[in-house]
């Protein structure tokens, strides 16, 4: 059984969902979540941090929470967080039961692993956990349900019409969080810059964001500059994330929702472009989340 510590927000618990799902699907073993964390948070939420809940499921994807007698197989963990991170962290050490992330570069352990007992506990922010598993990825984070509305088709048949770049900012909870590393209009400029030298001036810029009152505060310097209003949003913005994979162009800020945007478009010779530094906290040589066919800057 592959249980999994799920944690963050919608990009985050759909990172660890697909590295636990492809390593389940390897070792011909079961998954399950660890959501005891969520649940510690709702009481007692961490500094900066809103408390999150269980998203995966607008997907589909069941909440097959791990039970007691699961935890017994790979580990009882005490019910305080810091202990069990301690414990982990141990047990670790010696590849015992338990994979506890140490940075945001490619643990190996991973790819190769054959337990059919253990517990995840990290990010897993990197595309080669489960990039094997890709269509069946693809399949899972679907939005079928969403493909049939008007305003939806519309929207999609207008991008497709003109040469057109997602861009994604994120701000809210970035702000006076040092976790984050909060983009900046410069490296906007510079990827609006990088796209013209690239594809020629001739494109139209689609602005997803949580704050759209400082995106047209900051991006007047781009004429062709459309807003997509939070009426697109969706519950848990599961709208604007169907609507942002319709691009096949994207400049990203550090932000997982936005990395899956761009790695679920399924069109031909895409362009990515991400920020050189993801993190506020963790130096850039120790992440490895930009996938090697992304362009960073």
């Amino acid at each position: 059984m592959i249980i999994v510590n799920l944690k963050g927000g919608l990009g985050n618990q759909m990172f660890q969902f697909a590295t636990g799902y492809c390593l389940s699907k390897k070792n011909n073993t079961n998954l399950v979540f660890d959501t005891r964390l969520m649940e510690e948070y709702k009481i007692k939420p961490p500094p900066r941090n809103p408390p999150r809940g269980f998203d995966l499921d607008i997907f589909g994807i069941e909440k097959k929470t791990a039970t007691q007698k699961d935890l017994l197989k790979v580990l009882q963990f005490p019910k305080n967080y810091r202990i069990r991170k301690l414990i982990a962290s141990i047990l670790d050490r010696f590849n015992i039961l338990v994979f506890l992330e140490k940075n945001r570069l490619l643990d190996k352990r991973i790819l190769s692993c054959k337990k059919k007992n253990l517990y995840l506990d990290g990010h897993w922010q990197i595309e080669n956990y489960f990039k094997d598993y890709r269509n069946e990825i693809l399949n899972i984070y679907n939005f079928d349900s969403l493909k049939k509305i008007e305003k939806n088709i519309n929207f999609i048949k207008k991008i497709s019409l003109l040469n057109s770049i997602c861009v994604n900012v994120r701000r809210t909870d970035f702000i006076n969080n040092p976790e984050h590393n909060v983009i900046d209009i410069e490296y906007y400029k510079n990827a609006i810059k990088k796209f013209s030298k690239l594809i020629g001036d001739d494109f139209e810029i689609y602005i997803f964001s949580d704050d759209l009152k400082w995106c047209k505060e900051n991006f007047s310097f781009f004429k062709r500059t459309n807003y997509v209003e939070h009426d697109y949003a969706g519950s848990k913005f599961y709208n604007y994330l169907y609507l942002m994979t319709n691009f096949k162009n994207f400049i990203l800020p550090n932000s997982s929702f936005a990395w899956w945007a761009a790695w679920l478009s399924q069109k031909k010779k895409k362009i990515v472009v991400a920020p050189n530094k993801w993190s506020g906290l963790i130096p850039k040589n120790m992440y490895d989340i930009v996938p090697n066919d992304w362009i960073k800057i």
